[in-house]
């Protein structure tokens, strides 16, 4: 119900390092990527983990025929897109990629909406296209780093809905 998710298709050779390394760049830059949700002391709390590589999953459908394919492409796709997050246990986003044939692929890209909203899914989707044709360029590239996460924002939020802003709110 909470999950958000897009497919991208690549029409070209796909570097599936170059893709990892890009994902893994992109969930570096965004806390809110790496965050779980917990409860302490009867409180949610957000935990943020660590940055770490990230491993796409490849299913590889060119063996099967050309309707065959693209049926069971669009049939991960929905499973995909239907399969919950653990808050608890995060990441809050799933990447995986379908190859379809030697220059035809599908990434399959689901966040969770406590983490992301639909403008977000298509500022990643443009981080991971720019980080990524760098990558499989051979270019290093270096995004600025962010001056504000998400967790920033949550506790100005947090600081400004109090008193008689909250009370108008109830």
């Amino acid at each position: 119900l909470y999950n958000i998710p897009t497919g991208v298709r690549l029409t070209a050779l796909l570097d599936h390092a170059a893709l990892e390394r890009a994902v893994t760049e992109v969930m570096r830059r965004h806390e809110a990527l790496r965050t779980s949700f917990s409860v302490v002391d009867e409180q949610p709390v957000q935990i943020i983990a660590l940055p770490r590589p990230v491993h796409i999953p490849l299913h590889d459908l060119s063996a099967l025929p050309d309707e065959g394919r693209e049926r069971e492409a669009q049939r991960l796709a929905t499973t995909e897109a239907k399969l919950p997050f653990n808050l608890s246990a995060g990441p809050l986003l799933r990447v995986s990629l379908l190859r379809l044939g030697p220059s035809e692929h599908v990434v399959l890209v689901t966040m969770h909406h406590i983490v992301s909203d639909g403008w977000s899914m298509n500022l990643l989707i443009q981080e991971m296209t720019s980080l990524y044709g760098a990558y499989a360029a051979g270019q290093e590239i270096r995004l600025p780093e962010l001056p504000v996460q998400y967790a920033d924002y949550g506790v100005c939020q947090r600081e400004w809905l109090q008193g008689e802003v909250l009370e108008g709110e109830v």
